[in-house]
């Protein structure tokens, strides 16, 4: 399901069958992980920090693919892990014309009372607007909110203290949202 999926994606960005090829098996390795991987906002710090290390021990089995680089960090604070985080350096993005551009960042898995109260994903080599790009891209935005398939997520879009640009997971407290997001939403899924 997820090759048929990377397929149609590489075939729809129309680039010439070697990279095809190359481009597929990447995509497949990290969606893979990924998607075995996956971590949400109330994962209990124990269970996000075996999760990392699963990832990190799995990619570093792979690791001939190219110059995409991964490791992690945990952060303690009296003894309970106050922040995990996994550095990402030259992982390929494909946008919809095809151009493979290498990006570098960092996701930070936030703990409040030992469980995973925030994810921010701070990217060192992309601005906020190609960020905003890319997200209306793969998300469906409405007013300043780019929410997954299914509306079961959204991510906001914002500058760090620090300068990054930052992409923030959220799950959907439905009740919490706007009236008239919750408005556009009710709209789109009668559609």
């Amino acid at each position: 399901m997820i090759l048929e999926h990377y397929r149609l994606v590489i075939t729809y960005l129309n680039i010439p069958s070697m990279k095809k090829i190359t481009l597929t098996a990447i995509l497949l390795l990290i969606g893979l992980t990924i998607n075995a991987q996956q971590i949400r906002v109330g994962d209990q710090a124990n269970n996000v920090k075996g999760k990392v290390e699963r990832l990190i021990k799995d990619y570093n089995s792979h690791s001939n693919i190219g110059q995409m680089k991964m490791w992690s960090n945990v952060l303690w604070s009296n003894g309970k892990i106050k922040e995990v985080i996994i550095e990402r350096k030259n992982v390929p993005h494909v946008s919809k014309t095809g151009e493979i551009h290498n990006q570098s960042f960092k996701t930070r898995y936030i703990m409040k009372g030992n469980v995973c109260s925030r994810i921010l994903i701070e990217y060192y080599n992309v601005s906020l607007a190609i960020l905003k790009q890319q997200c209306a891209e793969e998300y469906r935005r409405i007013d300043n909110y780019y929410f997954e398939r299914g509306y079961n997520s959204y991510v906001t879009l914002f500058l760090s203290s620090t300068g990054l640009a930052t992409k923030e997971i959220h799950q959907i407290p439905y009740d919490s949202l706007p009236l008239s997001i919750r408005s556009k939403i009710e709209i789109e899924s009668n559609e």
